[in-house]
């Protein structure tokens, strides 16, 4: 276990729920989704929980230029 892993699963555990339910949307309900906006400080760091966020729910994520407030948009 090194501290990079840990962090690491504390991103993943962060988008479990979220994916859970978009899954009940995409699959379910048939909705879609292009592409999602975040923001929050989740994602100050440029990159890094874009990526993971983009992975875990199969579409493209854009970050805000002020991405220090706030939750995830559509």
């Amino acid at each position: 276990m090194t501290l990079a892993n840990f962090i690491r699963a504390e991103l993943y555990s962060t988008m479990a729920y979220l994916k859970i339910g978009m899954d009940i949307l995409f699959e379910k309900e048939n909705a879609a989704a292009d592409m999602l906006q975040a923001h929050g400080g989740l994602f100050k760091v440029k990159g890094v929980a874009q990526q993971i966020l983009a992975d875990a729910l199969n579409t493209s994520v854009s970050v805000m230029e002020t991405a220090g407030e706030g939750g995830i948009g559509f």
